[in-house]
């Protein structure tokens, strides 16, 4: 009996027992159940493995939903998958061994619901692998060829770009900083500012332990020029020194042999002279001895003869002790005397000797006496402060000077083939087209009260009377010049302050323009100024060594070139 009622009591018990677990509902939530925010080091080991989680309202997982798997590149598989008994679903992100930039690399879990997709996202960062080669360049927004110039006791951070085996990029890597000779540049060890020490090239060392070879690059340390005035031509450039010699670089002088990684200093045209005025036209340049005795000139044309023969300068002009100013053209010399007379000669180059020959002496019929005289091409032009008048240079004679319409009263004149423009005693200039034709209409390129100007084929540039500087482009021709880094298309002004900060107070332009024939530029402008601390400066194109600096950015190559923007200092003279 007893046994009887235990199992009736065993049953009725079971009856009593919870019923079986009813199925899950439909899917509600997502969750994540792997990391969501990865890192990893480039390489072929950086594969992820998602995992995401699904539950319905009751917060009991589901099994056997699908979700979908998106990526903005490609390597996530597969793309979709059903979730497991637990409720998970899980995908394989292969990341591979290319960074493709800063932002991470992202992807997403999608589910639909009832109340609409539910979505968990992921994301990756592949940082680069170890520096395997680098290289060393300045850290500044200079260019990087410009960058690599560097004044003495000038300082400027250089820093490391480099990649890791894979090809990635790194910027910045932590090196051990060096220079292969202290006594033209040094260096802290650890945040690679260089400092500028004495003129010449020297090699500047990067030491990253992952890195072979050692990463280094030549930097050229310049010991600035000083001038009182400078003048240029097709491809070469002068400076007229405080000690009364004149320097020239480029085309024949020194620049256009000088390798990629040496300072070559310009050399001083005949040192035993001393000059008080300088001039230039597009072959020769010419210099007004102290005391104004005579104009000698000489060749600025590259000979091709390697290395370069010294030039040797020529009596162009006697002068009596009374020349005060000079302008040269491309084959004729002008001078002005004190009593504001000018006399012209052509000049002739004999190629066989390698030297100049100056033809006779010829007095301009001016009405009035000269302030100003220029030249440009084949004519010369003055400034009386009543007119500017031009006149013709010949071998046989000087044409009769011509007013120049709708000039005003100028104290000052400039002439290019393409351009002219005066200056009045107020400081404004104005410069019209020059042609065939005649003479387009006046305009001015700035409105700021200028104290001299200087007028190529391609661009004008003038010092305002507070020592800045201003160009501005002629048409496309100089845009190139006056192109900026941090600027495209170029622009069409450029309004300097002197790199060393005092000012400006000389500029010389050069008549090259950009011409673009076949692919090619053929001629590009180049431009040299002196600051108001006697530095000189030259920026634009250097296809022949005319900036001074053989590594420096360079343009005419080909069009996608830009000219060097940025003011380069000239290496000091030597004899």
């Amino acid at each position: 009996m007893r046994r009887r009622l235990a199992a009736l009591l065993l049953a009725a018990t079971a009856s009593c027992s919870d019923p079986a677990p009813a199925p899950p509902g439909p899917a509600a939530t997502l969750e994540p159940v792997s990391a969501q925010d990865l890192r990893f080091a480039a390489g072929p080991e950086a594969v992820a493995t998602l995992a995401v989680r699904v539950r319905d309202a009751r917060g009991r997982p589901v099994p056997g939903v699908t979700v979908r798997w998106s990526s903005e590149s490609v390597g996530l598989e597969p793309s979709e998958t059903l979730t497991d008994a637990m409720g998970e679903a899980r995908a394989t992100w292969r990341l591979g061994e290319q960074v493709t930039g800063a932002l991470p690399r992202r992807a997403e879990a999608i589910v639909t619901t009832a109340a609409g997709p539910r979505v968990i996202g992921f994301s990756a960062r592949i940082d680069a692998g170890p520096v395997v080669i680098a290289t060393v360049l300045r850290a500044d927004t200079l260019p990087r060829r410009t960058g690599l110039v560097l004044e003495v006791g000038q300082r400027a951070r250089f820093t490391t770009f480099g990649r890791d085996a894979f090809g990635n990029a790194v910027q910045d890597a932590q090196a051990a900083w060096s220079t292969a000779d202290p006594s033209r540049a040094t260096v802290e060890a650890t945040t690679g500012v260089v400092t500028g020490v004495a003129q010449g090239a020297v090699r500047v060392l990067a030491a990253i332990p992952t890195a072979s070879p050692v990463a280094n690059a030549t930097i050229l340390v310049v010991d600035r020029l000083r001038a009182r005035e400078v003048a240029v031509g097709e491809s070469w450039s002068c400076a007229l020194e405080p000690a009364a010699t004149i320097a020239c670089w480029g085309a024949r002088f020194s620049g256009a042999f000088a390798p990629s990684d040496s300072v070559i200093a310009p050399p001083r045209v005949a040192p035993t002279l001393r000059f008080d005025v300088l001039a230039g036209g597009a072959a020769f340049a010419c210099g007004l001895d102290v005391g104004g005795g005579a104009a000698w000139c000489w060749s600025a044309r590259d000979t091709g003869v390697v290395p370069p023969t010294p030039a040797v300068p020529v009596r162009a002009l006697a002068g009596g002790n009374a020349l005060v100013s000079l302008a040269v053209g491309d084959a004729h010399v002008c001078a002005s005397t004190a009593a504001g007379a000018v006399r012209c000669a052509t000049l002739r180059p004999d190629v066989a000797r390698d030297t100049l020959v100056a033809g006779a002496a010829r007095e301009v019929a001016l009405p009035a006496r000269a302030l100003h005289v220029t030249a440009s091409d084949s004519i010369g032009c003055a400034a009386t402060g009543a007119a500017a008048l031009c006149w013709t240079v010949a071998a046989d004679g000087v044409g009769t000077p011509t007013p120049l319409a709708g000039a005003g009263s100028p104290v000052r004149v400039e002439a290019s083939p393409t351009r002219l423009c005066v200056l009045d005693v107020g400081g404004t200039a104005r410069c019209a087209a020059r042609s065939a034709a005649g003479i387009g209409e006046w305009t001015s390129p700035w409105t700021e009260p200028t104290a001299r100007i200087a007028v190529g084929t391609a661009i004008t540039c003038g010092i305002t009377r507070d020592a800045r500087l201003l160009c501005v482009a002629i048409g496309a021709g100089g845009g190139g010049l006056l192109q900026r880094r941090d600027f495209d298309p170029p622009v069409d002004r450029l309004d300097a302050i002197s790199p060393d900060g005092s000012g400006w107070r000389a500029v010389a332009v050069s008549d090259a323009q950009y011409i673009v024939a076949a692919g090619s530029a053929q001629a590009t402008p180049h431009a040299c100024g002196v600051t108001g601390a006697g530095r000189t400066y030259c920026w634009g194109a250097n296809t022949r060594g005319q900036l001074g600096v053989p590594n420096a950015e360079t343009c005419g190559t080909r069009p996608s070139i830009p000219c060097a923007p940025t003011p380069l200092p000239v290496p000091s003279a030597r004899d």
